[in-house]
């Protein structure tokens, strides 16, 4: 209010979901544009209100768009807090019937997470969302990597906006697909005009940054647009007085249905067309999908598209006939543990001859054998064959709860034959 006496032509942020309840009001009853770059659970926000940071539905639907895109069927959700729950709901949507359980698990506050992963492991599921703000994303997964979390069959999909800018480098010999969504486009003009001018990488731009960047260029231009047709004069309000400004109506107009021949006043958005609906959230919304590249070196790569006037689809970047080279690449640098139990005639020792001694797969023979030497002329890779510790097929003990012999290495996720 102190500042509004002075003379404020527009309002931009702030972080903290109690001052922006307060100055949303404010900024409402004295018709000042207030431009929002967090995420607003209050979605149907007064005509005054612009917020550029996707709504809790876009991001589901995009989130429920990718799911549904991976085929996934049954995953655990591990989520910060309760607005997860709202940003997750499309997802949930998505479930039919005769689908498998999706289990939501609340990471806590930490620092400490082995304790909820350790439990998230015994339950065998390899797909999972996590839902949690950036500065927490690493923590959690060098624990996960602890507790054998980050294998080659797991797979996540990360919500926050700027999972893809954190440094991933520590985690270039994890082999776990890891997607995540975010705003910027990296590559555009706009994006490296800035990147230049704040002398920064434009992949390591935040998104707070972008979102403020754009809500400054959003106002500008509309104020440029509006000050070519009068004259506009920005005057000293009361937060307790009557008195509203005498542009607001009209700049709101300006903002919600821009003319066709307006520009950015600045170099381009950098999030993309900034467009409102009659609430003040951003229609026309696109968003990007990333992976980590393969071979892993710590960057996220651009695999596909959503656009909110397409909620259930993702037009993909990548081909199926690229995935499929890039996963014959990924198989033939891998060496597959075969596990087996002796028996004729799936698997024997071969008897040496003339004293020799055998190493390797050269010590067995039988069909079992015989089988991954012909998977893996076909595949052009390799494997080594090892005994199953206990010579068991598999039993489960009712006191410990758990399986033995090959049937353990199976659920361990150890290839076996």
């Amino acid at each position: 209010c102190d500042l509004i006496r002075n003379g404020v032509s527009a309002i931009f942020g702030p972080e903290s979901p109690e001052n922006n309840e307060i100055i949303q009001s404010v900024a409402a009853s004295l018709q000042i544009p207030y431009f929002q770059n967090s995420w607003n659970p209050q979605e149907e926000a007064a005509t005054s209100v612009f917020n550029l940071r996707p709504n809790s539905d876009a991001l589901s639907r995009a989130l429920a768009a990718l799911v549904r895109e991976n085929d996934w069927k049954t995953y655990t959700v591990m989520y910060e807090n309760e607005d997860s729950l709202l940003r997750l709901r499309e997802t949930l949507k998505q479930r039919k019937p005769n689908d498998l359980s999706i289990a939501f698990i609340c990471l806590g506050s930490g620092p400490d997470y082995r304790t909820v992963l350790k439990q998230i492991k015994k339950t065998l599921d390899t797909r999972f969302i996590l839902d949690c703000k950036a500065d927490r994303i690493l923590d959690i997964f060098r624990q996960a990597k602890e507790v054998g979390l980050l294998k080659d069959y797991h797979s996540y999909i990360l919500t926050d906006l700027d999972a893809h800018s954190l440094d991933w480098s520590e985690f270039n010999e994890v082999v776990s697909n890891i997607s995540s969504i975010r705003l910027m486009d990296h590559e555009s003009d706009a994006a490296k005009n800035i990147g230049k001018l704040w002398r920064i990488d434009p992949k390591r731009i935040k998104t707070r940054m972008a979102l403020i960047y754009d809500a400054v260029n959003v106002f500008i231009t509309a104020f440029r647009d509006l000050s070519q047709k009068e004259q506009l004069q920005i005057k000293p309000l009361d937060c307790d007085g009557s008195e509203v400004t005498e542009y607001g109506t009209k700049m709101y107009e300006v903002i919600k249905k821009p003319s066709k021949q307006s520009k950015p006043l600045l170099s381009g958005y950098l999030t993309g067309p900034v467009l409102f609906d009659q609430h003040g959230q951003r229609r026309n919304l696109i968003l990007q999908i990333v992976e980590r590249s393969k071979p892993v070196d710590g960057a996220f790569r651009l695999t596909g598209y959503w656009n909110s006037a397409l909620p259930k689809n993702i037009s993909y970047t990548v081909t199926s006939a690229q995935r499929e080279k890039e996963l014959q690449k990924e198989i033939q640098t891998k060496n597959f543990k075969v596990v087996s139990k002796l028996g004729d005639p799936y698997l024997l020792k071969k008897t040496s001859k003339y004293g020799k001694e055998l190493f390797g797969n050269d010590r067995y023979e039988g069909y079992a054998l015989d089988l991954m030497h012909e998977i893996c002329s076909i595949l052009n890779c390799s494997f080594t064959i090892e005994l199953v510790a206990d010579g068991k097929y598999g039993n489960f003990d009712p006191v410990t709860k758990e399986w033995n012999g090959l049937i353990r290495h199976l659920l361990d996720r150890v290839m076996y034959i």
